[in-house]
């Protein structure tokens, strides 16, 4: 699989207490890094399957950067508005 041509989908977005990320294909050593505003890394996710929900309910409100990394390499990103 050549991860650069995962596609990515966030949703919804603004999101209130749980985000989903949809990916095109599944990722190999997947991995979520989100990120928030100042780009501190708030959290960071295994990706088991091509489908990922994530509670936002600990992150404060505000836009954040989502980053999908497989094998140690970047694949693609989103950002997502959180509204809790």
């Amino acid at each position: 699989i050549d991860n650069m041509l995962i596609y990515m989908e966030v949703y919804p977005n603004p999101a209130s207490g749980v985000v989903y990320i949809e990916f095109s294909d599944e990722l190999d050593e997947g991995v979520i890094e989100i990120y928030n505003s100042t780009g501190i890394k708030v959290d960071e996710i295994l990706v088991r399957n091509k489908t990922v929900s994530i509670g936002t309910n600990h992150l404060p409100n505000g836009l954040y950067l989502i980053n999908a990394v497989a094998n140690g390499r970047f694949v693609n990103n989103a950002k997502v508005l959180i509204k809790n």
